[in-house]
């Protein structure tokens, strides 16, 4: 009986102690540098969703995305917004 409580109370504070997982780190950029940090951001040429593989039609272009004065600045022209 002793053996079996010792076993019990164990195998509990094992599954207590290795069951604490660190939590989860927030994502954070201040844009504090003079371009996009490019381990954060990846500007693309592309449209959302998509596959790059098959060539650029429109969609973010590289010049109208930029850091300035610590704010990440997107700019969007044209006429085919809705």
């Amino acid at each position: 009986m002793r053996k079996n409580l010792y076993t019990a109370f164990i195998s509990v504070s094992l599954i207590v102690i290795l069951g604490q997982h660190a939590a989860a780190q927030d994502f954070f950029d201040d844009f504090n540098g003079t371009k996009l940090n490019s381990s954060y951001w990846k500007k693309e040429n592309t449209k959302w969703g998509e596959n790059p593989a098959k060539g650029t039609h429109g969609g973010v272009i590289p010049e109208n995305v930029y850091v300035k004065d610590g704010n990440l600045v997107i700019r969007a022209h044209g006429n085919y917004y809705t």
